[in-house]
């Protein structure tokens, strides 16, 4: 019973990502959990909302594209920070999978395969 707690306790990180109203074209940053953002990129269909106005709209290719770059710039301008804040998030990485993030080591290890 104490597993089912925990995993209900879970929370899934969330990511900001830029967004412009269509009525007034003012900027802003979006709140979306991640796992929205990455099924966002892989199936190329969002959903975005604006807080100025009571709005949304499907994002067009370029906001996708748009979305793709400012993460893809955040993410790598300061890895160690992305990595902790993660880390933080996700209350089911224990000690060594915090160690692993960390280090940001996520590569598995080659293996040598005899002929």
């Amino acid at each position: 019973m104490q597993d089912i707690e925990a995993v209900c306790d879970m929370t899934e990180p969330e990511v900001l990502v830029p967004v412009r109203c269509p009525i007034c074209m003012r900027e802003s940053l979006a709140g979306f959990r991640i796992s929205v953002i990455a099924d966002a990129l892989e199936s190329g269909e969002i959903r975005l909302y604006a807080d100025c106005h009571v709005v949304s709209w499907d994002a067009g290719q370029r906001e996708l594209e748009r979305i793709r770059e400012y993460l893809d710039a955040m993410w790598t301008a300061n890895p160690q920070e992305v990595r902790r804040e993660m880390c933080d998030l996700d209350s089911a990485s224990d000690e060594a999978d915090r160690e692993i993030i960390l280090e940001g080591d996520l590569e598995l290890p080659e293996v040598e395969i005899a002929h």
